[in-house]
């Protein structure tokens, strides 16, 4: 065996190693997330081993052709979890989750099956591994837990507001790529050192959608507002809100309600202005939205009312939410443009006072 391909996967044990111990100690990550990018390093250092054995048993003793045989099926059958695992780790995807594993564990029963006859990949009587004829099986399965692992990645970036998906297509195809020159030169074992590169970055990256995403509310920190508007060199309206009277629901309801209001409130302004800029929760019971598409800013004010309305029927102790708004040119103080639109706010939040004391 090539020296150079075992200390390559000793790096590559050492650092998967490193990266567990990031993730058991990671505040940021819920318990699903973290042992979920656990598991996910875990099986990476695993197929790596399992890839050395591999490369050491072949053409050895013939009584080691059952350790090539073993070893080689658990690569070939745990490849497919990785990116499930990945996926399963960032996600609320139940069901999509069970429907994978179904699939996986269906694969892994076949190709179990098919080792007597070689179909997926065979080691002979001289124990010498060669692929098979359904060897691209195992690429599709493969093809199809890369694509998975994607979409929810995607899904998730947008959810966590961050647009800039370039980071996504340049991993995907970074790995492809690596993945493609082994399949062309097998004897180039370069698919597991990318894998590992990529779990690395790939962690680092959902670790940058948490640090940016308020806890309670799933929208954008207070911390990455600042961030933003310290930069903010474009046109834009920002649009503010307030949640009328929170402190009497926090004393009257308890914080367990106040919370439940931040989050109806959250996913009111999500559904209306999500598509249209960022949405932030920058104090207790401070919403604003970043819009860099205002045209139609009175309709979807409008449609926020409505919607905050809606879920008042379902949460009783849900209080009126007051929004006001003032453009932003390149070149003006954030600091006067939210006056400008906290003026609008409290206007706002008097005049309806003023109906409801009037009855209209």
């Amino acid at each position: 065996m090539d020296n150079y391909f075992l200390y390559i996967t000793i790096i590559d044990l050492l650092i998967l190693t490193l990266m567990c111990i990031m993730a058991l100690r990671n505040e940021l990550m819920e318990g699903k997330q973290k042992y979920g990018f656990i598991i996910s390093f875990m099986l990476i250092g695993l197929i790596s081993i399992a890839e050395v054995v591999t490369v050491v048993a072949d053409g050895a003793a013939l009584q080691f052709r059952w350790v090539n045989i073993l070893f080689n099926y658990l690569g070939f059958a745990l490849t497919p979890l990785v990116p499930l695992m990945f996926g399963a780790s960032i996600g609320n995807f139940k069901q999509r989750v069970k429907l994978s594993l179904f699939t996986i564990l269906t694969y892994d029963l076949f190709l179990a099956v098919s080792i007597p006859f070689g179909l997926v990949f065979y080691v002979d009587a001289n124990n010498v591994y060669s692929r098979g004829p359904l060897f691209n099986i195992y690429l599709i399965i493969y093809l199809i837990g890369i694509v998975y692992l994607f979409l929810v990645t995607f899904r998730m970036a947008t959810k966590y507001q961050n647009r800039n998906h370039m980071l996504l297509y340049a991993l995907l195809i970074f790995l492809v790529i690596g993945t493609t020159v082994q399949i062309i030169n097998p004897s180039v074992h370069v698919t597991w050192l990318c894998v590992t590169m990529l779990s690395v970055i790939y962690y680092a990256y959902c670790n940058e959608l948490w640090h940016q995403v308020d806890g309670l509310t799933g929208l954008l920190s207070h911390q990455s507002y600042i961030s933003k508007t310290s930069v903010l060199n474009t046109d834009m309206t920002l649009v503010m809100f307030d949640v009328d009277d929170f402190k009497h629901v926090n004393d009257t309801y308890g914080h367990l309600i106040g919370d439940k209001c931040l989050i109806c409130v959250a996913e009111c302004i999500w559904e209306v202005y999500g598509k249209h800029g960022f949405c932030y929760r920058i104090g207790g019971d401070e919403f604003c939205v970043l819009l860099w598409d205002a045209h139609n800013i009175g309709m979807m004010n409008s449609e926020f009312c409505s919607r905050i309305e809606v879920k008042r029927e379902k949460v009783k102790e849900l209080p009126f939410v007051s929004v006001g708004y003032a453009p932003f040119h390149k070149g003006d103080s954030i600091n006067t443009v939210k006056d400008e639109a906290d003026k609008q706010m409290y206007a706002f939040k008097q005049q309806r006072k003023a109906d409801k004391t009037t009855g209209q």
